[in-house]
């Protein structure tokens, strides 16, 4: 047989599940591949895999970093399947191409295994009760998820040199920050091709919650406010996202076992809780990361401190008053002037019972881990004005510029 030339791009979109009893997906490989092991030496709720045709693998009977919060024990940190436990992609941006395939787990190792195809995009990987008992997720609530992983698939690597930035200002020196949003392919909008600009935006997240939402999938209609979601995202399946308006705030095991939808209500969805440690919390000099931390093993998301010497000083802050002509704006993270791009993406809101993007290409968000009076998320921003803290509802979802946990 002659193996042909395979162009990647010519391939459907697939969403691949299995029980975890039955997990024999294959495509033809003429060679064995040992798996990379992505939750070596330190396990995460997000890892970056990509390279066409490797073999990747991850822990699946841990949560996250395995570090519990400071009030958990570490009796939560350990995944236990049901009998009923199945895997399957939950969702993939873009919708249009396949970033994995050969999903399934290694009952032996406990790892989740798959092959990358090379393309970039996100992909978020789940376990599930299969109550309906015919292997496809319903993400209306009826089949929970046990944990769920991001899957990260780009050629960035940011513990490369040239694939972060250190900050070299008083407070800081010596952060070191990656160059781009979680999730995106680029870290700056060159020639403000929409293509690029989509691509620098990454995936949005809320106040605590490790599983991230849908970036911006359009530019139509951008910079006006509350543009309705579904007509701005591009994922596959197009049918999971969903919101919760509850008049009472929800736990984190609610967080966990729905991924895909948006917990909304006046202020904060997780009341009840010690929300100020929820992504993690500081342990005299240093910093412990916990289990809801989205950011790949040796990252974290930042605490408010990040970004002191840049609110304090806002010279740091370059392209402010052009935020709405270049869809976001750059802030200075040296003595020699080196910059980086910040998008302006604006964060997902509910207003007349349904989903809205509002102030997309007026200002940059950054998530940090600290909370304001355990009721309401510290957000940096950046806008024609400026830049500073912003305390806004734990519900709004905006973007995270992971740091080194170092």
């Amino acid at each position: 047989m002659n193996l042909k030339k395979i162009s990647f791009y010519t391939i459907a979109a697939a969403i691949l599940v299995c029980s975890l009893d039955s997990c024999n997906h294959k495509k033809i490989d003429p060679v064995e591949i040992p798996a990379t092991v992505l939750s070596d030496p330190e396990s995460a709720n997000s890892y970056i895999a990509c390279y066409i045709g490797q073999k990747y693998a991850f822990r699946a009977d841990v949560k996250g970093n395995g570090m519990p919060t400071a009030s958990g024990s570490l009796e939560d940190v350990s995944i236990t399947l049901p009998a009923n436990a199945t895997i399957s992609v939950l969702w993939q941006y873009p919708a249009d191409a396949q970033l994995i395939y050969n999903i399934g787990y290694d009952k032996g190792s406990k790892n989740i295994v798959f092959n990358t195809t090379g393309l970039e995009g996100n992909v978020i990987i789940g376990i599930f009760e299969d109550k309906n008992g015919n292997g496809t997720w319903n993400s209306d609530g009826s089949e929970p998820i046990v944990w769920s992983w991001h899957i990260w698939c780009t050629y960035y690597d940011p513990n490369a040199e040239g694939g972060y930035h250190i900050y070299s200002h008083p407070d800081l020196k010596g952060t070191k920050s990656m160059d781009r949003n979680l999730g995106a392919f680029i870290n700056t909008p060159g020639g403000l091709l929409e293509e690029n600009i989509l691509a620098s935006e990454g995936l949005n997240y809320q106040f605590g919650r490790k599983d991230p939402f849908i970036p911006l999938g359009s530019l139509q209609n951008y910079g006006t406010d509350e543009i309705p979601v579904y007509e701005r995202m591009r994922t596959a399946p197009d049918d999971v996202w969903r919101y919760e308006d509850k008049a009472s705030s929800v736990n984190m095991d609610y967080a966990v076992k729905h991924p895909t939808t948006l917990i909304t209500n006046e202020q904060n969805w997780l009341l009840g809780e010690n929300n100020a440690e929820a992504w993690g919390y500081r342990e005299g000099n240093s910093y412990r990361k916990t289990i809801y931390d989205p950011c790949p093993p040796g990252w974290r998301v930042p605490d408010s401190a990040v970004y002191k010497g840049i609110v304090d000083n806002p010279a740091m802050i370059s392209g402010a008053d052009k935020i709405q002509s270049q869809f976001g704006a750059y802030y200075i993270y040296n003595a020699d002037k080196n910059k980086t791009f910040i998008p302006a993406s604006g964060y997902i809101i509910t207003n007349d019972n349904d989903l809205r993007v509002g102030m997309a290409g007026r200002k940059a968000y950054l998530l940090t881990s600290d909370s304001h009076q355990n009721t309401s998320a510290y957000k940096f921003f950046i806008d024609a004005e400026g830049c500073g803290y912003e305390i806004s509802a734990m519900t709004e979802t905006a973007n995270i510029r992971c740091v080194a946990n170092e």
